[in-house]
């Protein structure tokens, strides 16, 4: 997966050659995400909720860079980064919006 990710050759780079993507998302993306979007996910609970399956965890799992400096205090970060957390905290609050009452919001 590895090499998949940095390649340079077309042909072995999933997200230049649509075949290749479709394979890893049928046999590893889709095994470990409800979905891209609000629609997938709920998509994705309704159809194992009818499977009798309940209290599912769901996590935004977008990473953040960190700032250059991190001897900045808290509210003090540059604009790129207070864009970035605040990207983070959107997602997540989506995410906290798609939640059942027996289900968990991962944080990461």
């Amino acid at each position: 997966m590895d090499k998949m990710s940095t390649t340079k050759i077309w042909a072995f780079n999933p997200d230049k050659n649509p075949a290749l993507n479709r394979i890893v998302r049928l046999l590893f993306y889709n095994h470990f995400t409800a979905g891209e979007n609000a629609v997938e996910v709920k998509s994705t609970l309704a159809s194992l909720r009818k499977m009798g399956y309940t209290g599912f965890i769901l996590a935004y799992a977008k990473e953040i860079a960190a700032a250059e400096h991190t001897d900045k205090s808290i509210g003090n970060e540059d604009d790129a980064t207070a864009a970035q957390i605040e990207g983070w905290k959107q997602g997540n609050l989506l995410t906290l919006s798609m939640l059942g009452p027996d289900d968990f919001l991962g944080i990461k």
